[in-house]
C-alpha cells in the first residue's frame, strides 16, 4: 500500500488554543481553508514532478480535505484520482495474450495504480519517487501556508470579537 506522511506541529499551542476559543464552525472553516492553501502548492509540485510520457497522469491529481469531529483537527490528502482510468488508446495494453487461451481482456488501468507502480516500482520496473520528491521540495512551503492562514483566521476573529 502507499506510504502516508504524517507530521505534528509543535510550538503552535497558541494558535491551537485560539482556534478552540473561537466558534467551532468558524474554526473548522478556517482550518479547511488553511489546509487547502497548504495542499495546492503540494498538488502542483506533484503534478510537476509526475512523468510526462503522455501528460495524462499529471492532470489527474486531486486534493481531498478531512475536517471531522468536535476537535479542531484535519487532514489534506493529495494524490491520484482513484476513479479515473487511463483511456484505451487502441494500443492494446488492456489485452493480455497467453499461449493457452489467446487474447484476454485485463480490465481497467487506474491512475492510482500507475502512480503506485511509478512511485514504488515493481519487480520489473525501477521506482521513480516523484511524489516523495515533491513532498521534500514543498513541505516547508505548504506548512507555512497553513500556519499563515490559521494565524489570519485567528487574528480576524479576534478583531471581530474585540469590535463588538
Amino acid at each position: 500500500m502507499a506510504d502516508e506522511f504524517t507530521f505534528k506541529l509543535i510550538g503552535l499551542d497558541k494558535i491551537q488554543r485560539a482556534l478552540e476559543e473561537i466558534p467551532r464552525n468558524v474554526a473548522k472553516k478556517g482550518l479547511r481553508t488553511a489546509l487547502h492553501d497548504g495542499a495546492v502548492p503540494m498538488q502542483q509540485a506533484v503534478a510537476g514532478e509526475a512523468p510526462k510520457d503522455t501528460g495524462f497522469l499529471e492532470q489527474h491529481f486531486g486534493i481531498r480535505l478531512s475536517v471531522k469531529g468536535n476537535a479542531v483537527a484535519g487532514a489534506a490528502y493529495i494524490g491520484p484520482d482513484w476513479k479515473i482510468d487511463y483511456p484505451d488508446a487502441g494500443g492494446g495494453y488492456r489485452e493480455k495474450i497467453s499461449k493457452k487461451s489467446g487474447k484476454k481482456l485485463v480490465g481497467r488501468i487506474s491512475v492510482a495504480s500507475v502512480t503506485r507502480f511509478l512511485e514504488f516500482g515493481t519487480s520489473k520496473m525501477t521506482k521513480n519517487p516523484f511524489m516523495t520528491r515533491a513532498w521534500e521540495k514543498m513541505r516547508e512551503i505548504s506548512l507555512n501556508a497553513i500556519v499563515n492562514r490559521l494565524r489570519q483566521v485567528v487574528e480576524t476573529e479576534a478583531k471581530a470579537a474585540g469590535g463588538k
